[in-house]
This record gives structure tokens, sequence and C-alpha cells, in this order.
């Protein structure tokens, strides 16, 4: 069996490591799933909630510069990570009363598209470790804190 090749046509080029059989590979396609959904989950937020939208924007840019950060440098710095950590502790904060431990995923748009991001963070960690295991690739110094605190 011949080896499938990019076109030389950069209009029929989805993504140019397509073919690259490699966990580098299933990290990007997972990070930019789960940018999309954030995407996505932007859109359904109410505009009453202008705070959280803003949030969920530089989240998804964030991801986005997460995604090429395999391949090179980190994108994703140490304040990055301290302005993720706040956002968490605030959100924790504001559901305390009515959450506590384990949440089953469920619930109607824009949640469900929450949940669906989460899921794609563990996956996208999940495969980074095994980059960094295989010595392939991997930043668990860069990605891994990131990704932990999307979850």
């Amino acid at each position: 069996m011949s080896k499938l090749k990019l076109s030389k046509n950069i209009d029929e080029v989805c993504y140019p490591f397509i073919y690259e059989h490699s966990l580098k590979c299933d990290y990007e396609i997972l990070t930019d799933e789960m940018c999309r959904q954030v995407g996505g989950l932007i859109a359904e937020v109410p505009e009453t909630f202008g705070h959280l939208i803003e949030e969920l924007k530089t989240l998804q840019s964030m991801i986005y510069h997460l995604n090429g950060s395999i391949r090179g440098k980190c994108a994703v710095s140490e304040s990055d990570l301290e302005w993720l950590r706040t956002c968490y502790v605030r959100h924790k904060e504001a559901t305390a009363d009515c959450l506590s431990g384990f949440v089953l995923p469920r619930g109607k748009p824009p949640v469900a598209q929450l949940n669906a991001a989460s899921s794609n963070a563990k996956k996208s960690n999940s495969s980074n470790g095994a980059l960094a295991s295989a010595r392939g690739g991997g930043d668990p110094r860069c990605v891994a804190p990131f990704l932990q605190r999307v979850v």
C-alpha cells in the first residue's frame, strides 16, 4: 500500500500533519476540537454573562496557543496559568453552596459543550503524557498544568 501524501493544492490540505502517525497529531487534533467546542460555547452563553464570555474568549485563545506548543516553544506563560487558576477558584467559590464532589456531566447547551470540552482536556492531557513518556515530545511543564486546570 502506498503512503498517503498531502496535496500540492493548499486548498485541499485540512491539516499539514494529517498523515503523520504520531501522538503529536492526535494531541493537536484533540486540542483543536476543544478550541472549537469553546468557540461554540461562547456563542451559546447569554450576553448577560459578559464576564464569562470574555473569560471563555481568553481561554479559547490559550487553548489555540497550547495546540502549537507541542511542536515548538510553549506559548502558555506562567501568568496564563495563574489567570486560569484564579478563574477556577472564583467559579469554585461561586458554586460552593450548590456543588461538591463529582457531578454527572449533563445539561442543556451551553453546559453540554462545556462538558465535551472538559472531556477533551482530559484526553489532550493523557495524550501529552503519552508523548512525554515516549520521548517523542510533550511538555508536561507547560501543557499538563494548563489542561488540568481546564478540566
